[in-house]
């Protein structure tokens, strides 16, 4: 496009130039000679420079009294920019300078228009396949089905269209037919590499991040499953939040405002080239799996698997999550693994064996699990950061917790017949995030000890809960406690005691709570308290009045919930207004 548009231009300008390949050609020969090949193509002549500061005052001094059209392909980063185009004053009034780059960055504090280029509508993806498939416009009729199913592969992508076409022109309809068939299981090589160029930019961690997102994550939506890919992918220390970024500057993937990822589909098949690598069929050496076929490869081993080389296991079919050999002899081959989600997996009966000992294992979900117990005993798995049971409708008992010193987040939403949770989680000292909400026969939570860095507790609907966790030691990191429809009766003096920093306290539907302790008012930073529906508050009649037992508030309180609660004229203390 941009040569298109310089070939049409040029003739406007008092002097031209077409840099190609920047990229390229900087890695190859430095930008010394970028400078050298730029002013001789500008000023017709050989012109030496002494290195690159020279080189940018030349360009300057030689340049600024005239217009000129400058073209500066496929740029990738500043100091290209710098040596080559680093200011507006460096050519003469007029002038215009077009970039090229796969990087928006690089374009956003320098350039005046930034355009982003459209991928090719049918009809002119179709156009150019028949100019690099047939050379000629007009389409050999009895291919147009298969240039169809080309350009459909392609998916408007100019490089795909240019390199596909090339490679079928004077073939026949046969040889187009075998080369579709392969791109279906093989993706074209040529293509590949090219697309692989913005990869190859990218730093370590972002790599890692780019390939997890293209194998597990492309499907994934809804705002509420994108909070889920932040957490997984902060977990695997990937710093999402800076890496997602660079990664849409580089045009490499974009999030919809719906909170989806989304990527071209041929650059999604590149990140599969590339975890394939050198052994495109030998899956235990593959970084990660996703694919029915691979996964059954590795199962049909079983014990004799050889050592496995996987980081992640995800996104994969119920029936394979369900084979027999998948916890026993296929997991616990996987020494690498950083990040398991598995959904709807197992029996009653399974769990990990001993010899599961992952750890460098920073993820653990097991979505739908139908185990009763995850393992037996004690496991050390020194780096992980998240466990995520929800919907484990078979769980009994929770682990020790005591193998797991770097757990954060605690996810036992649903989990319907959880009755036991290991005391050992109350000593947990890393501990940011717990979720046990609908785990309906819980009855009790273990006294919390060293929960120094707990933010968010949440028992919502245990219906059976019928104490509140009892609290022996200063918890300063706690803002949030939910007790919505819990059998609680007291909230105890410990709450003001030692939450000092609460922000928001759900006690709705609370049918049986009796009383809030007296030092309730010491939570000076309570800014939102629902105690809607809590009718066992009214605890006793005089001259036919119900008075409802209100603890003292806490001053800075800005939301009050009482809906529900019967209160009677005057029922509402007035020092809280």
């Amino acid at each position: 496009l941009a040569s298109a548009a310089y070939m049409e231009i040029s003739h406007l300008f008092e002097g031209c130039c077409l840099l190609e390949n920047i990229r390229e050609e900087s890695s190859k020969q430095g930008l010394k000679k970028l400078q050298e090949n730029f002013l001789s193509l500008v000023l017709k002549t050989d012109v030496k420079v002494g290195n690159e500061i020279i080189g940018r005052s030349m360009i300057k001094s030689r340049l600024s009294h005239k217009r000129f059209l400058v073209v500066l392909d496929d740029v990738d980063n500043f100091e290209q920019l710098e040596a080559l185009a680093g200011s507006h004053d460096w050519f003469g009034e007029g002038s215009r300078i077009i970039i090229t780059t796969r990087d928006v960055h690089l374009l956003s504090s320098r350039a005046q228009t930034i355009y982003e280029v459209n991928l090719l509508s049918q009809d002119e993806a179709i156009k150019l396949l028949k100019r690099y498939a047939y050379h000629k416009d007009k389409p050999v009729e009895e291919y147009e089905m298969l240039a169809e199913e080309v350009v459909s592969y392609a998916g408007g992508l100019p490089l795909a269209l240019k390199v596909l076409g090339s490679f079928l022109y004077g073939k026949d309809k046969d040889e187009w037919k075998s080369t579709l068939a392969k791109l279906k299981c093989i993706p074209e090589e040529k293509v590949m590499e090219r697309l692989k160029i913005s990869y190859d930019g990218l730093e370590p961690y972002q790599k890692e991040l780019f390939l997890d997102i293209a194998c597990f994550m492309r499907r994934w939506w809804l705002q509420s499953v994108l909070d889920r890919a932040m957490m997984v992918l902060d977990a695997c220390n990937l710093h999402p939040v800076i890496g997602l970024k660079v990664l849409e500057q580089k045009s490499l993937i974009k999030v919809s405002k719906k909170g989806r990822f989304e990527m071209h589909d041929l650059i999604e098949e590149m990140a599969h080239y590339i975890v394939r690598g050198e052994h495109p069929n030998n899956p235990e050496k593959h970084s990660r799996i996703w694919n029915r076929e691979d996964l059954e490869e590795l199962c049909a081993m079983g014990a004799a698997a050889p050592s496995m080389e996987n980081e992640v296991l995800a996104n994969l079919p119920m029936y394979i999550i369900s084979h027999p050999g998948l916890l026993l002899d296929v997991v616990p081959n996987m020494k690498n693994l950083r990040w398991i989600m598995l959904i709807g997996h197992g029996d009653p009966s399974s769990s990990f064996p001993s010899n599961f000992q992952p750890t460098k294992l920073r993820c653990l979900m097991l979505i739908e699990s139908k185990q009763k117990e995850l393992w037996e005993g004690c496991k050390s798995l020194p780096n992980l950061k998240i466990l995520d049971l929800s919907g484990s409708s078979n769980l009994i008992k929770t682990p020790d917790f005591e193998g797991l010193p770097c757990l954060e987040r605690l996810i036992l939403k649903y989990c319907e017949r959880l009755e036991e949770i290991h005391p050992s989680i109350g000593y947990h000292k890393r501990l940011v995030y717990v979720n046990m909400k609908g785990c309906a026969r819980l009855k009790r939570f273990p006294p919390i000890i060293h929960m120094k860095k707990l933010e968010t507790l949440n028992l919502s609907d245990c219906s059976k809960l019928q104490q509140f966790p009892d609290i022996q030691s200063n918890m300063d990191s706690l803002v949030t406690i939910d007790l919505h429809n819990t059998g609680i009766e007291i909230i105890p003096p410990s709450v003001g005691r030692f939450c000092t920093n609460l922000v928001s306290l759900d006690l709705s539907q609370c049918y049986k709570l009796k009383r809030i302790e007296d030092s309730f008012h010491l939570l000076k930073s309570l800014k939102d308290l629902n105690l809607s529906c809590c009718f066992g508050l009214q605890s006793f009649r005089q001259d036919r009045l119900v008075s409802l037992k209100l603890p003292q508030f806490p001053r800075f309180l800005r939301k009050l919930n009482l809906r529900g609660c019967r209160l009677e004229d005057g029922g509402i203390p007035s020092d809280i207004f």
